[in-house]
């Protein structure tokens, strides 16, 4: 097995066929077949193949200007916006860090809660933005989420949304520290939340995408 930055493990051909297999046949029958529309399958992995060496340019940007380049325990604090399946390169990078982790996925919870099993935090249920009230979050699945319509997912769910300042006081914030955002474009929102807490904050790492077809995201 070998895993991605958010620690998801997947199948080897060699070392697990079964599985292996059993990957790639979710993976086409999210999309067209090779038997029952083979024009739209070729065009799909030929997008697939020509985008490859730019998601591994992404990463290495990402891990050269990013986690990648911070010292153990640099942070003493780490306010993580949008978990998901875990930043686990951020976590292992500040091993002593508390942990403020926001994920308003309601599946997540227990695997989140998982993560700091062996650390010092919190989980937060709510979504993020620049107004408290209540959202749609459409679900891509077991992790993926947005505050956004996502093309070809329908299951949503509504969710409760704060300011991230109002959700936590300035004196709660140890430095110095850091606050990841991944919102699936919901980004400027959260920062607009956070204005209260930026004297306290030292460091922020944002993720943008100037290409996500899935997903209509402003930032």
């Amino acid at each position: 097995m070998s895993e991605d930055s958010l620690g998801n493990a997947y199948p080897k051909p060699w070392s697990a066929p079964r599985a292996w297999l059993k990957r790639r046949i979710e993976i086409w029958s999210k999309g067209p077949s090779p038997w029952g529309d083979p024009r739209a399958w070729t065009r799909r992995r030929v997008r697939s193949w020509l985008k490859r060496p730019l998601r591994r340019l992404d990463m290495r940007v990402v891990d050269k200007v990013g986690f990648g380049n911070l010292h153990r325990g640099d942070f003493t604090h780490v306010l993580d916006v949008g978990v998901a399946g875990g930043t686990f390169d951020l976590y292992a990078r500040c091993p002593s860090a508390y942990l403020e982790l926001f994920e308003p996925h309601p599946s997540r919870r227990k695997a989140i809660e998982g993560i700091l099993a062996d650390r010092r935090g919190r989980v937060h249920g709510a979504a993020l933005g620049n107004e408290p009230g209540t959202a749609t979050l459409y679900l891509t699945g077991v992790n993926g989420s947005s505050l956004y319509p996502i093309k070809g997912k329908d299951v949503r769910v509504e969710v409760p949304v704060a300011r991230l300042d109002e959700l936590l006081d300035a004196t709660e914030i140890k430095r110095p520290s850091l606050l990841k955002i991944d919102t699936e474009g919901h980004e400027m929102a959260v920062l607009e939340g956070a204005t209260g807490l930026f004297d306290v904050i030292d460091c922020v790492v944002v993720e943008v995408h100037f290409d996500k077809p899935h997903c209509y995201q402003p930032s």
